[in-house]
């Protein structure tokens, strides 16, 4: 008896600190926005851009998470600020809003070339950025970060 009761304590006491516990999958994603962050992404976990389908059927926004690089120099758009914006559903790409830059097939570009987990890609004042799942590992974050790169390299020469 004495036995069953030191169990049920014990258990008492070690239940909520194993629930506290970070899974697995959990631990997986600290360590590659961890890697991410050594790359110089900056992250955020937030709503995915909706298409203009998705705003007319009135479908709840995703949560996802948001890669940005700064811009390497300052944006020769006259001092405005400017956002732009490129989805992806199935194959096909879709702007939001109607707001459409001077390099779009150069963001479609980047978009297409992008691993499937990306659903969106972004170009604004503050910089590049990806929307994506989370759904790869180093390589998929080195993959990002080198068609960010890439594409923030050709705006700097523009």
């Amino acid at each position: 008896m004495q036995y069953l009761i030191m169990f049920v304590v014990l258990a008492i006491v070690i239940g909520p600190v194993m629930w506290i516990m970070p899974s697995a999958s959990q631990r997986k994603l600290v360590q590659l926005r961890q890697y991410a962050i050594s790359k110089g992404f900056h992250i955020k976990v937030t709503d995915m851009p909706q298409s203009h389908r998705q705003k007319v059927r009135k479908q709840d926004p995703v949560r996802g998470v948001y890669y940005s690089l700064p811009l390497l120099s300052k944006p020769k758009v006259g001092g405005e600020k400017f956002h732009y914006c490129l989805t992806r559903s199935d194959s096909e790409t879709e702007w939001v809003d109607d707001n459409i830059p001077i390099n779009a097939n150069e963001m479609e570009q980047l978009l297409l070339s992008m691993p499937e987990a990306v659903i969106a890609v972004e170009y604004g004042n503050y910089g590049v950025a990806a929307y994506w799942r989370e759904r790869g590992d180093h390589e998929t974050v080195d993959d990002i970060a080198k068609q960010l790169q890439t594409f923030r390299q050709g705006l700097s020469l523009h």
